[in-house]
């Protein structure tokens, strides 16, 4: 249960950033639904060495970055492809993947375009699309190793 007493969902981070992404706010959208308050974890590892506040502010309260491992434990973890969910005080979900096997208004897609950008960033990304991409065309590129 999260200390405001409300039923939690936890969502255990892992991959890269663009797998973050998509399985933390697929999780941030479930637990807007059924009106859990939302927990993540966000290890550093090889994959990704930036902590979870360099480009957005997310959703939910960072935990601790292995702080799914005893959750799990305790919980179990939620298989993010069955249909609906348990009725359980704390539903853990460890995936990379969007978790789209709950039915939600919205998309991790359209919150992802909604997430705010960090004070202390913020301007600096403002003003280097303003001058450098707006109005004209660019491609972005994906380089995986």
């Amino acid at each position: 249960m999260s200390p405001k007493g409300r039923p939690a969902l936890m969502i255990d981070t892992m991959g890269g950033l663009g797998n973050r992404v998509r399985s933390l706010l697929s999780a941030a959208n479930i637990a807007d639904e059924l009106g859990r308050d939302l927990y993540f974890s966000w290890r550093k590892n090889a994959n990704l060495k930036a902590s979870s506040t360099v480009v957005w502010r997310f959703p939910g309260t960072e935990l601790g970055g292995l702080a799914g491992l005893p959750l799990g434990l305790r919980w179990g973890i939620q298989d993010p492809y069955s249909t609906g969910v348990p009725n359980k005080r704390v539903i853990v979900f460890r995936t990379p993947h969007a978790i789209e096997s709950v039915p939600t208004q919205k998309s991790w897609q359209e919150r992802f375009r909604e997430l705010p950008l960090p004070p202390e960033h913020a301007a600096e990304i403002e003003r280097y699309y303003l001058t450098e991409l707006s109005g004209t065309r660019y491609v972005g590129v994906m380089v995986r190793a």
